[in-house]
């Protein structure tokens, strides 16, 4: 049997003693032993396990991974992965080549199976009342909880980096957008105009080693291509992508493949050859095609555990980039000698709407007038525009309540504690107390307390490398 090495999903793949003459030759000679882009192996069929089809067990090919834990010491945990091939006769077992019926099972010392399936390892308990913050309505097992933190870990994180490209995405565009407006194009306003951009996305120490000075093809090549910025565009991508890789089993088949095909369109050059033709319709492009997976994974995917870390990781990530689009406006846009309320001022206001996707939605509530005490709390405090901060702390505090199962108003972990104080704190604050506390220090603090939430979710969920 041969694979590609960089394919997935049982894609790629020859398994010689089935292979026709025109397999082989499609393969692409030589095939054996000197492509070092691919893997061999003997094939081989197990049939330990064998499943039951219509009452009666069929010897269908299925395969058991054993999972092993590695942090301080490396485990080897008594159970697995068991995937069949439902297609009679097929070698094959992943879910995209008609495969994937899958159980994990633990089993405890005594040899009895302690879990059968992620939906069953869900026990019952009473909830002691507010502020407790003792045993939930639903709990799983320490053993359970380790056998899913690498899944919740990568749906988490595949979340927050499509978010995250996505934002930087719809900020680059937009100051194009700004910048051609501007009848003066001299390097001290090219800088003021460019230099809240890094701010934002909290790159200007990287940006500095990399480049001397701050210009429109500097900062946009940083924020897109660079592949040695983290958080470039590209690079977001491209952690998304690894991530959804390792979780698709969990994913769908059309989730994988929009996504394959956005890195793909940035890393093969057609994605650059679109930003050189016109910036803003590429970064317009990139947002769709990101709006696409979103859209892609709501329909198509399963909405479990496995959807509700999808909507921790965009929602902690949304809450922060509302934030720190709002704060920097707030410090640092307004040019010296421009009147807070004039002409500068509003068009920038109505660029940071613009950078959360608000702007149409904010005009619909504040019918032709732009202030920044309108725009900020719209941007923080309304409870149904999706972009909000007070949005994004009720969906984190719903998702984090379904993954579980602990009732509304009651916490069962830190996480759920943090994210309820945060929920409070915007259900029953004014616009009018945030600035006179301060603008600035009521974002930083969010900033904060979205950190801690996120750590708590690591935490709580999410530490698969620890014991």
């Amino acid at each position: 049997m041969v694979k590609a090495a960089n394919e997935s999903g049982g894609y790629g793949m020859l398994i010689g003693p089935r292979a026709t003459k025109e397999e082989i030759e499609k393969f692409g000679p030589p095939f054996w032993p000197t492509r070092e882009d691919t893997s061999r192996s003997r094939s081989c069929s197990c049939r330990a396990l064998p499943p039951i089809a219509r009452g009666r067990p069929r010897l269908d090919t299925s395969t058991c991974a054993r999972h092993i834990l590695c942090g301080e010491k490396t485990s080897i945990i008594p159970g697995g992965l068991t995937r069949v091939a439902l297609r009679k006769g097929s070698l094959v077992v992943n879910s995209s080549q008609g495969g994937g019926s899958k159980d994990t099972w633990v089993i405890d010392e005594n040899g009895e199976p302690e879990l059968a399936s992620p939906s069953q390892s869900q026990s019952q308990s009473q909830s002691q009342g507010p502020g407790t913050g003792t045993s939930a309505n639903r709990s799983r097992s320490p053993k359970s909880a380790r056998m899913l933190a690498r899944v919740a870990d990568s749906c988490f994180w595949l979340s927050r980096y499509i978010e995250r490209a996505e934002t930087n995405a719809r900020i680059l565009d937009v100051n194009m957008q700004l910048m051609l407006d501007f009848e003066d194009q001299n390097p001290n306003m090219l800088h003021q105009h460019w230099q809240p951009v890094l701010a934002t996305l909290e790159d200007q120490e990287l940006f500095s080693k990399h480049h001397e000075k701050i210009t429109p093809d500097s900062v946009m090549e940083f924020v897109t291509f660079e592949k040695k910025n983290p958080n470039a565009i590209i690079s977001c991508i491209a952690g998304a992508r690894e991530n959804a890789r390792t979780v698709r089993e969990q994913i769908s088949s059309e989730m994988w493949e929009q996504l394959n095909r956005t890195f793909l369109y940035l890393r093969d050059g057609m994605g650059r050859a679109d930003f050189q033709d016109s910036p803003i319709d590429f970064y317009r492009g990139l947002v769709d095609k990101l709006h696409a997976f979103q859209g892609t994974s709501d329909a198509t995917m399963i909405h479990g555990e496995g959807w509700d870390f999808l909507q921790l990781g965009k929602y902690v990530e949304r809450a922060d980039s509302t934030s720190r689009v709002l704060d920097i406006k707030y410090h640092i846009l307004l040019p010296s000698g421009e009147q807070v309320g004039g002409h500068v001022d509003i068009t920038q206001w109505m660029a940071v709407l613009r950078s959360c996707s608000a702007l149409e939605a904010y005009l619909k509530t504040n019918v032709g007038e732009v202030s920044s005490w309108q725009v900020a709390e719209f941007l923080i405090l309304h409870g149904e525009f999706p972009r909000s901060i007070r949005f994004c702390a009720n969906q984190l505090n719903n998702a984090l309540h379904s993954i579980s199962g602990c009732e509304a108003g009651y916490f069962s972990n830190e996480a759920e504690r943090l994210c309820g104080m945060l929920r409070s704190n915007l259900n029953y604050t004014t616009i009018g107390a945030i600035f006179e506390t301060g603008l600035h220090q009521f974002l930083d603090q969010t900033q904060v307390h979205l950190n801690d939430i996120a750590t708590a979710i690591t935490e709580t969920y999410c530490n698969w490398m620890d014991e």
